[in-house]
């Protein structure tokens, strides 16, 4: 890993990161579809390996659609 790299990303910067909006992001973290962590009562980040694993898996389509 590189020494800059975050093991977590923002909810924000993993939208990004899958060009899908923050509310479908947050939907499908509801429905238990991508993996989080909770840094507090309000914040939620996604695990850097976890969305690198669901991108090359090719699994993100089925995470983030219904």
């Amino acid at each position: 890993m590189v020494e800059n790299e975050k093991l977590v990303l923002t909810v924000k910067e993993a939208a990004r990161a899958l060009s899908v909006s923050e509310n479908t992001l947050r939907q499908s973290i509801r429905e238990g579809r991508i993996p989080f962590v909770r840094l507090s009562e309000r914040r939620l980040a996604v695990p850097r390996a976890a969305l690198l694993k669901l991108l090359e898996s090719g699994a993100v389509t089925s995470a983030i659609t219904r």
